[in-house]
């Protein structure tokens, strides 16, 4: 059981930091040098190491974005190239998967994550164009599961019916309709005046 009175302060956690990107760094490192993500995500333990199964692509964001997270953490550019190689050669068909609710996962881990990075100067704008349209299409996608349900009120049904419901959809709102990418890379809330100031992160 998880007592809330003794949460850890931030303090606390930050002579482990060093020691966690470190451990990621050559974790990501070596299943970039033995994985081929043609054929699953790496999600299940044999024997102690990371294997693929095909039915897990909706873990495929988590794994790729976390080579986004080494390089916001460190400055590594090694796993920022890596990202960007990973989500050319594998995360595009994701941002068209009409069957599922998983572009929160898939699109907004590392779309998302990219254009955030972009949006704060960590990476270079000349792309901005690829990465927005990626989002803006994943967002077209989720909405075409909308159910009205009378004025201003619905819901985005799971990939098992619009009787169904997932937590994970929540995520899937940060493609959606948390933010909205417009003309000339700018972003918006849902319902934001165009006049009004942005957000401070260009994250979907």
């Amino acid at each position: 059981m998880v007592d809330l009175r003794e949460v850890p302060s931030l303090a606390d956690l930050a002579s482990g930091l060093p020691r966690l990107w470190d451990r990621l760094a050559s974790k990501l490192r070596a299943l970039a040098a033995r994985l081929d993500l043609s054929q699953g995500a790496p999600v299940h333990t044999i024997e102690g190491r990371y294997w693929p199964r095909d039915w897990t692509e909706w873990t495929l964001g988590f794994h790729v974005g976390s080579s986004l997270l080494q390089f916001d953490a460190t400055g590594d550019e090694a796993f920022l190239d890596l990202a960007q190689r990973q989500v050319r050669a594998h995360m595009e068909p994701s941002v068209m998967h009409f069957g599922v609710h998983d572009h929160g996962f898939t699109c907004a881990s590392t779309f998302g994550t990219w254009l955030q990075l972009m949006h704060e100067g960590s990476v270079d704008d000349r792309e901005r164009a690829y990465w927005t349209l990626a989002l803006k299409v994943s967002r077209a996608v989720q909405a075409l599961r909308w159910t009205r349900l009378g004025p201003g009120r619905g819901y985005i049904y799971s990939f098992n019916g619009r009787h169904s419901l997932f937590l994970d959809t929540s995520r899937s709102l940060k493609v959606s309709g948390a933010c909205t990418p417009i003309e000339g890379g700018a972003v918006r809330r849902a319902g934001q005046k165009d006049n009004a100031p942005g957000p401070p992160s260009a994250a979907c």
